[in-house]
């Protein structure tokens, strides 16, 4: 079973710094909300992290400490960089809290 996470986060939050405490609070009441269900893998939207992965870690970070919490993987979408190329990125992140797979939306 999946658990989809839809925190309905409004667009002028989205890359409002003030705001990541609320959208990273959201996240992760609506996922242990979720938890109950015991879910196979929890699955966040696109760019669901409101900062760009490799900027700021932190962020990445606390979802592979939930998921080693969860004891169960989450599919999320991120912002990443390789250089100076910026890519909407689907990010598997293991029971384990390991990047276990990586997916480089193309156009």
């Amino acid at each position: 079973s999946i658990a989809v996470i839809q925190p309905n986060i409004l667009q002028e939050y989205k890359w409002d710094p003030r705001m990541r405490p609320y959208i990273m609070n959201r996240f992760a009441a609506i996922t242990t909300e979720a938890s109950k269900i015991s879910p196979d893998l929890y699955i966040w939207p696109e760019a669901a992290l409101p900062v760009v992965v490799e900027d700021e870690p932190e962020y990445l970070e606390k979802i592979c400490r939930m998921a080693i919490n969860l004891k169960r993987p989450v599919l999320l979408g991120a912002v990443t960089r390789r250089g100076e190329l910026y890519y909407n990125s689907a990010l598997l992140v293991s029971e384990k809290g390991e990047i276990a797979g990586k997916y480089n939306k193309l156009h």
